[in-house]
């Protein structure tokens, strides 16, 4: 059982170590939410899922692979209203709580 916790953790780091440096080598500007991981880790509800994500292992070698490549990672405030701010002209909009609202 413990060789196909290794391999399942061998298979995630190979992934997240492709992914950054594919993202590092072909984007000149990457921007990631700041989320409060371990604010989130206290929903019991969601602790397993998050922690399986592994939002930190993302965010570090992205980190280090963005100032090897020369590219520029910006961290996002989580408190910033960026699903209700237009994309074309910048102004913000409440989202509608329902879709009887639209």
């Amino acid at each position: 059982m413990s060789r196909i916790h290794a391999q399942i953790a061998c298979i995630r780091k190979d992934f997240l170590h492709k992914l950054t440096t594919y993202l590092a080598k072909t984007l000149n500007l990457i921007k990631i939410v700041d989320l409060n991981v371990l604010g989130m880790m206290a929903n019991h509800k969601l602790r397993g899922a998050i922690s399986d994500q592994g939002f930190y292992e993302f965010k570090r070698p992205l980190d280090y692979k963005c100032k090897m490549y020369g590219s520029t990672l910006v961290l996002v405030d989580q408190w910033l209203p960026n699903s209700k701010t237009c994309s074309n002209s910048g102004s913000k909009k409440d989202m509608p709580r329902s879709s009887s609202d639209l």
